[in-house]
């Protein structure tokens, strides 16, 4: 009776886990899928810029080249069109020549521009998906960092009562490091998010012009090497900091300081659980900071 009593209690315990387990899954999935709308509004508004560009320069752009057209005459299929100098003056003068001669280039090197811009965002999207590639591969952790940057640009940038963001970047010599590249970029960007989020929050009142002068929100971006020849990324900001009491707190699963709606409190959670479960690093909170909050992921270079 005692040995049965036992096999069911582990029974019971073992489809606890289970549960437990698929649980977990259910909210890191959650919390990916949530990162995911954050990235899809991100990249749509930041591809929208350059796209309504483009478009509002192509009907000048058209305009212009059925004027020009519209100075050659019609001559018959396989003769070359010419057209006199007496000609030409006098139209040129109806379609404005010398101005299309001078906006024309202007516009074309506009819409370049523009489209560059959608490749570098379409790029850095492909870099941090790493929708082709599945488990370790060796990366360099700053093109990720970047991608992240450019996804998030529409966070940084100034936009109504919120001031931009500066970010300040200070890469060190980097071997690639051994990792999943996908899974490094979600702990990126789940960090970079964190920190915006205070520095939002912490800016959001107007402030006067001496403060305003002296005083901006700020993201600092570090890499070294550490002495037990870890990678080290460290994120710091100047935003309001973590209270003491809370700092314990910070990487448990649905702690959050974010309004009620405005956050799940599960992306450093998942972080840490992606950085020491799944790379043998270590994600920690940079406790000694009189202002602003720093959060450190270290990373092994080599598996």
């Amino acid at each position: 009776e005692y040995v049965k009593t036992i096999q069911n209690q582990t029974t019971a315990l073992n489809e606890t886990l289970q549960q437990l387990k698929q649980s977990q899954a259910q909210l890191v999935q959650g919390e990916k899928m949530a990162s995911l709308g954050q990235l899809v509004a991100g990249i749509a508004h930041e591809i929208n810029n350059p796209i309504n560009f483009i478009d509002a320069n192509l009907y000048y752009a058209e305009s212009y080249v059925n004027s020009l057209l519209g100075l050659l005459p019609s001559s018959p299929p396989g003769t070359p069109a010419t057209v006199s100098d007496t000609t030409l003056d006098s139209a040129g003068e109806e379609v404005e020549l010398d101005f299309i001669r001078e906006d024309l280039p202007k516009i074309l090197a506009s819409m370049r521009l523009g489209s560059a811009r959608i490749r570098e965002i379409v790029l850095s999207l492909r870099n941090f998906s790493r929708l082709d590639e599945s488990g370790i591969k060796r990366i360099d952790l700053h093109e990720g960092i970047e991608s992240t940057l450019v996804i998030l640009n529409h966070r940084l940038v100034a936009s109504g009562k919120y001031p931009k963001i500066e970010v300040t970047k200070d890469y060190a010599a980097m071997p690639p490091v051994e990792c999943n590249p996908a899974q490094i970029n979600q702990v990126v960007l789940a960090v970079l998010t964190n920190a915006i989020d205070s520095l939002k929050t912490a800016y959001r009142t107007p402030k006067s012009d001496s403060e305003e002068g002296s005083r901006s929100p700020q993201i600092q971006i570090s890499t070294q090497i550490s002495d037990q020849n870890q990678a080290v990324i460290r994120i710091q900001d100047n935003g309001l900091g973590i209270e003491k009491s809370q700092q314990a707190k910070v990487f448990d699963y649905f702690f959050t300081t974010q309004p009620v709606g405005q956050g799940t409190g599960l992306g450093l959670a998942i972080a840490r659980q992606i950085v020491e479960d799944n790379h043998g690093g270590k994600l920690s909170l940079d406790q000694n900071l009189e202002q602003g909050a720093a959060l450190i992921i270290q990373l092994p270079i080599s598996r």
